[in-house]
């Protein structure tokens, strides 16, 4: 009778046994293939802003020697001469670019010299306190510096910055 009891007992607990078992296989084949496809689409995202990143520091590496091309060379008080042209290019060359904002050329002391938004710059705007002013300032070289976000001065929008120094041939800041 006690051998009976007990096959009774095994057979009574096969039954749920059986299912754990399935559900356990099943749980831990969807939580692998869920953290495989996961895995792949952040891949594929990672890959998308990387190439997005690329293609706005190209954009902006293009305008930047365009501008370069322009002023070649000419002093702060000759472009602030010529800002009405300087304005006309520079709102030529933001015309089709959608995604960026506005393009601004500084002096020395954070003033504006020249922007594609308007042919007069507002003389009483500074940039001279904003982090990637002063790092352009104050770091040797062209190397691009790239802002936190930000908010406007003159229109209230968002924003973040590209920005390279401009210099003398000798080194010196210019803006």
């Amino acid at each position: 009778l006690a051998v009976v009891a007990f096959m009774t007992g095994q057979w009574l607990v096969l039954p749920l046994i059986g299912p754990a078992l399935v559900f356990t296989y099943v749980a831990v084949s969807t939580r692998q293939n869920t953290i495989e496809a996961t895995r792949a689409r952040l891949a594929r995202v990672a890959q998308v802003a990387q190439e997005h990143a690329r293609r706005v520091v190209e954009t902006n590496d293009v305008i930047s020697r365009a501008i370069d091309n322009e002023i070649d060379g000419r002093s702060n008080q000759e472009l602030r001469a010529d800002a009405a042209a300087l304005h006309a290019q520079l709102k030529a060359l933001a015309a089709h670019l959608p995604q960026l904002q506005s393009i601004w050329l500084w002096d020395e002391e954070g003033r504006p010299i020249a922007t594609n938004l308007r042919p007069d710059p507002p003389p009483g705007l500074s940039v001279a306190d904003r982090e990637y002013f002063i790092s352009a300032r104050t770091a040797p070289g062209t190397a691009w510096v790239v802002s936190e976000p930000l908010k406007s001065r003159t229109t209230g929008e968002p924003f973040f910055d590209f920005a390279r120094r401009r210099q003398t041939p000798a080194g010196a800041f210019i803006g």
